[in-house]
């Protein structure tokens, strides 16, 4: 799939792309125009051969991103419509059927990710739950502003308590196994993070 990514946006010319639908002026290497994102009257949309930036709103991607955004379409989608306009025969069938299947898996594990998150997070709000974790912030001199910027969330010092949670929320145990929230012992599902403060790293 990278390689057909990487094949389809060779054999586009971005300012040519955009300027179908953004009157663009030719400077140098790159081309400017009023941004299609946000109402201007100076341009501040800068578009070179493999992305574009607005300095106005921040926009910025390159030729699949620009195709998502205006018209709106999901990825694959707006792979298709410009693997047609540069020419390039996508995967087969059976290949875009195991990247959709790949595609829900991850989905479906970011769901789970954030649904703990979420939880750690609760807890360590919760007045009786989180006052040790809290009392123990505090001697780090981390801010509550401060925590709940990064995310800092806590695990309660019981043995299911997250397992119980997200199986409530109807996710499975193989679904929390696999994003390493739950082990499994003697026929038994047990929390993997036990009375522990929670940062999650984001990307």
């Amino acid at each position: 799939m990278q390689d057909i990514k990487q094949q389809i946006l060779s054999r586009l010319s971005l300012p040519a792309l955009i300027g179908e639908t953004v009157p663009l002026q030719k400077r140098g290497n790159f081309a400017t125009g009023l941004c299609p994102f946000h109402e201007e009257s100076t341009p501040s949309f800068y578009v070179y051969e493999d992305h574009y930036h607005c300095y106005g709103c921040g926009a910025h991607g390159d030729a699949i991103s620009y195709v998502r955004q205006v018209q709106g379409l999901p990825f694959m989608d707006s792979l298709r419509w410009l693997a047609d306009k540069a020419g390039v025969s996508l995967a087969s069938s059976e290949e875009e059927k195991k990247y959709a299947q790949e595609w829900k898996k991850k989905a479906r594990e970011n769901q789970v990710l954030l649904a703990a998150k979420a939880f750690f997070s609760a807890n360590l709000q919760d007045k009786p739950k989180g006052q040790s974790a809290r009392a123990y912030l505090e001697t780090r001199q981390l801010s509550q502003a401060l925590t709940e910027d990064l995310g800092v969330g806590y695990a309660l010092h019981a043995t299911d308590a997250l397992f119980q949670h997200l199986k409530g929320l109807g996710f499975s145990v193989a679904e929390m196994e696999a994003c390493s929230l739950i082990n499994q012992g003697r026929g038994q599902a047990y929390d993997f993070f036990q009375n522990r403060l929670i940062l999650p790293i984001r990307d």
